[in-house]
């Protein structure tokens, strides 16, 4: 599914809008380190998104910050730095708040990738 059907687009799931919707009390866009460094794009709630492909061609495993990971990154189980590296940018929640965010970003993203899909080939 996310592995580049459409040749100009890659795929990507945005970090900030999965943890917006999870614990909207917390405030997450107005974190100072939030607002500073991962509000680059407008904050929707739509978890995937695609940008176009790079014009040198190349991969991009993740966009804005480490805001948005690929989805081919999921599925190669390549999301651990990336959480860690986003959650860095956080400056006002506290250390159970990010435990909480860490468990999250890791629980949905082992489900994705463990998740097998059943291919075709049948014409």
């Amino acid at each position: 599914m996310f592995l580049n059907f459409d040749t100009s687009k890659e795929y990507y799931f945005d970090l900030l809008a999965i943890l917006c919707e999870k614990y909207p009390n917390d405030n997450i866009e107005n974190d100072a380190g939030v607002k500073e460094h991962l509000l680059q794009s407008k904050l929707t709630d739509v978890f995937c998104r695609s940008f176009p492909v790079s014009k040198d061609k190349s991969e991009k495993a993740t966009r804005q910050n480490n805001r948005f990971i690929s989805g081919k990154s999921i599925i190669e189980n390549r999301s651990g730095s990336v959480v860690s590296k986003f959650l860095h940018h956080f400056t006002d929640a506290d250390e159970a708040s990010m435990d909480g965010y860490v468990y999250h970003l890791n629980a949905i993203f082992g489900a994705v990738g463990g998740y097998a899909v059943p291919a075709n080939s049948y014409c």
